[in-house]
């Protein structure tokens, strides 16, 4: 692991040397074409308190039109400022405001308004409210490295601004995966046989297997991550999660109600993600489900699920979250921290859950976690995901649901994953 500290207390501008000698604005290589689109349809007011339409840091109390906005910040900050000074103010010429600049908000703004950025484009290009937002973002960075750009109902993400490289595991965590340990594990229905001969990478890809491929990082500080493209059939619940990551925490000794919260990062890529937004998906099913049944679906979303699982012997206990993705946060690094009282508790059946409390479960022993391409099983909440187009036309038997001949389509979620924590009491 790095040794390097980027907070707010060691970052600020080194402005002889590293606002003087200027270079240009970063290339279009670190923001892949994006392979997917977010759907227009209409959500409920549940939907829209448990996912952020944009960008809103919310470490700013002040309203956008009288404050600087952070994440507008990072937005000019990365088109005008990261080819010289990098993702985390460490490029070729750093970012260092113990130097030099006299810090704070106001004075950094107007250094930039005034200096930044230098050739091949004009000073003049980022003054006034890009200036402010720029600092604002600077000096965002704390010592952790994160900036919470997202308080959703339930979980918590935030922008990780140098991958994370001088931050070690929490004392009181079991690691699933970080730069030492990789205990990723899981399941993968995929093959080259129908039918997943649809995918957009063929189904030999070691992408879709799991624990998928690790590797050596450029982006994350030459660490070591995990790619994996997680997948989840659209029409057919038969294998609906074609793959998934499931790993052992047995070993912890631990109980649901020892469990604090869970901790993943990871990138959304979107150059290999593929999600149908409901346009798309309506020309391939329009003879097969109304507009409004499609609502039931994934609603054209990066969506997928952290779950804490019972050993699985008699009525399966389980704890869920599902987790939202922007499209404004792909091919960023990024921290979800789940609360274990946020996450949805239920005992049955996976597919059809029944009530239950902590107080209930507070003996039953956390066995696994997993990540999944959606959620497990029926939701009875309004913000409704992990349908499929079989459940929507009444779930006909196998054999009725051949004779339909419908065709099956794939939502595909390439994630790399660079840490997996389950925090305890």
């Amino acid at each position: 692991m790095g040794t390097m500290k980027v907070g707010a207390s060691l970052l600020a501008l080194t402005i002889a040397a590293a606002f003087s000698t200027g270079c240009g604005s970063s290339n279009n290589d670190s923001n892949p074409v994006n392979n997917y689109t977010s759907s227009s349809t209409d959500t409920t007011s549940s939907e829209a308190a448990s996912s952020e339409s944009s960008i809103a840091a919310s470490s700013s109390s002040a309203p956008a039109e009288t404050g600087p906005d952070i994440a507008a910040g990072k937005t000019d900050y990365d088109m005008m400022c990261m080819g010289c000074h990098g993702a985390d103010g460490n490029g070729t010429t750093p970012i260092d405001l113990s130097n030099g600049l006299p810090g704070g908000e106001t004075d950094l703004a107007a250094f930039i308004s005034a200096n930044m950025p230098k050739a091949p484009q004009d000073p003049a290009s980022c003054v006034d409210d890009c200036a402010e937002n720029v600092a604002a973002y600077i000096e965002s960075w704390d010592d952790e490295n994160y900036t919470v750009v997202t308080e959703a109902s339930g979980y918590t993400i935030e922008l990780i601004s140098n991958c994370g490289t001088d931050v070690q595991a929490a004392a009181n965590a079991t690691v699933i995966f970080n730069d030492a340990v990789n205990n990723i594990g899981g399941w993968s229905h995929i093959s080259t046989n129908a039918p997943y001969d649809g995918l957009s990478i063929s189904g030999e890809s070691p992408l879709y297997d799991v624990p998928g491929v690790t590797a050596n990082d450029a982006s994350c500080a030459g660490n070591n991550t995990q790619n994996i493209i997680l997948v989840k059939k659209y029409a057919n619940w038969d294998q609906q999660h074609s793959n998934g990551i499931e790993v052992s925490i047995a070993n912890a000794n631990k109980t649901f109600a020892d469990v604090d919260q869970i901790v993943f990062d990871f990138k959304l890529n979107s150059a290999d993600s593929v999600i149908l937004n409901k346009a798309e998906l309506m020309t391939i099913y329009d003879d097969t489900i109304t507009s409004e049944q499609y609502d039931h679906l994934d609603q054209g979303k990066a969506v997928f699920a952290i779950s804490i699982l019972d050993p699985d012997g008699g009525d399966k206990v389980q704890a869920e979250r599902y987790i939202e993705i922007d499209q404004a946060l792909e091919d960023q690094w990024l921290r979800v921290t789940i609360p274990f009282d946020e996450m949805e508790l239920f005992t049955g059946d996976v597919w059809v859950k029944g009530d239950t409390t902590i107080a209930e479960q507070a003996s039953t022993v956390a066995d696994r976690i997993q990540i999944n391409p959606e959620v497990l099983g029926t939701r009875t909440a309004s913000t409704s995901f992990g349908d499929v187009i079989r459940n929507l036309v009444g779930g006909p038997n196998n054999g009725d649901w051949a004779a339909l001949n419908i065709p099956e389509t794939f939502k595909e979620l390439s994630i790399t994953i660079k840490n997996v924590e389950v925090h305890w009491k």
